[in-house]
């Protein structure tokens, strides 16, 4: 499909289009890539690490979706992000140089947009593994078919460098959503992320999200269920998720409560939300 000028617009000054929010705070999808996800073999930290930290920054997760590696199936979960209005798009894995390294063929795809090959990207990968070379991480310098793969990006992407390994990551504006692709190393993923990602995303929040988490002599989940049915219509806007630790006599009951919005507002729903709670558990409407 054609590409319009709309959506090749990269702001070179870092911002992003305010209108990308949805309900309120933007949201973000996160779509770690790979086959070893899906059977277990590895656990999928990298998704665990970018929520809490965009979390911090006042942008939440709207879903966490692990894909094949598929180029069907990745460029499907790109455009049902887009349909659903996130601000930015992170996905993690699949840049490497070996034939089920295909995220950046999948993106374009979904994108509408051809893959190319890119002479910063190029200039990145040769860099990166004459580094490695000289450092006496490498055998063999040099650049081969299957390294160049790492350098063919979709069209309009702003290469994103790789301080630890050699597969650049891809920035990509696309119309009011932002597309970053992320290497799935986690030290690759997260050096990315904090020295570009991360401040990238910063100027999308006008707004915070906090959580209280309350410790409860309660022993039993099940018995704070109608107290927190009772405060749902009346504190609407604080999620409260109950966190039990262990059954007995002995047992701890967390209840972490969540809001979002501005700062002033947010720090009075949770703190009114807390003393309705704590009062319910103190005068023992709540079976200990």
């Amino acid at each position: 499909s054609a590409v319009s000028d709309a959506d090749l617009t990269v702001d070179l000054g870092g911002g992003m289009d305010r209108e990308s929010r949805t309900d309120g705070l933007p949201r973000v999808a996160l779509m770690p890539v790979g086959r070893e996800l899906l059977t277990g073999r590895v656990l999928d930290s990298n998704s665990q690490f970018l929520a809490s930290n965009l979390f911090e920054r006042g942008l939440l997760v709207q879903r966490v979706c692990s894909v094949d590696d598929e180029i069907g199936a990745i460029a499907r979960e790109i455009r049902r992000c887009k349909a659903d209005g996130v601000a930015a798009i992170i996905t993690c894995g699949g840049l490497g140089p070996t034939p089920d390294d295909m995220t950046l063929k999948a993106v374009a795809n979904g994108l509408g947009r051809p893959c190319l090959r890119d002479d910063e990207a190029l200039e990145h990968v040769e860099r990166r593994y004459r580094e490695l070379h000289e450092a006496g991480r490498l055998l063999v310098p040099g650049m081969n078919p299957d390294r160049e793969k790492m350098a063919w990006l979709p069209l309009g992407s702003r290469i994103l460098p790789n301080s630890v390994g050699t597969a650049p990551g891809v920035d990509i504006a696309w119309g009011r959503t932002r597309v970053f692709c992320l290497p799935g190393v986690p030290a690759e993923m997260k050096a990315m992320a904090e020295s570009w990602v991360f401040p990238q995303l910063d100027v999308l929040s006008n707004g915070v999200i906090r959580r209280l988490t309350l410790t409860l002599g309660v022993l039993d989940e099940s018995s704070l269920a109608a107290v927190i049915r009772r405060l749902v219509p009346v504190h609407p806007l604080v999620h409260m998720k109950p966190s039990p630790k262990r059954f007995g006599t002995r047992r701890v009951m967390l209840v972490h409560l969540e809001s979002e919005g501005d700062e002033e507002d947010v720090e009075a729903r949770i703190d009114a939300c807390a003393k309705d709670l704590q009062e319910a558990v103190d005068r023992g409407i709540v079976d200990r």
